[in-house]
């Protein structure tokens, strides 16, 4: 019995990892980043960037660093 009960224990051990990544994998998102500059090509910071999902509506303000980078990590992906 105890070595039913020692299997069974194992099965679970090696089940759960596998059922944790399937639920991580199943998140996507998208990440998108660029800068912005003159027409002179002179880097412009503190510039406000809105990025626009179009299909549902939302969107994301950020500020432009000392270099005139930005960067938007968790946006939606693709319509719908």
């Amino acid at each position: 019995m105890k070595y039913r009960s020692t299997l069974s224990l194992l099965a679970v051990l090696f089940v759960e990892p596998l059922h944790v990544n399937i639920a991580l994998a199943s998140d996507t998102s998208s990440t998108i980043s660029g800068s912005v500059q003159s027409g002179s090509g002179i880097e412009l910071s503190d510039h406000t960037v809105k990025i626009i999902h179009i299909p549902s509506g939302t969107s994301k303000k950020l500020t432009t660093n000392q270099a005139g980078e930005y960067r938007a990590r968790g946006l939606h992906v693709g319509g719908a």
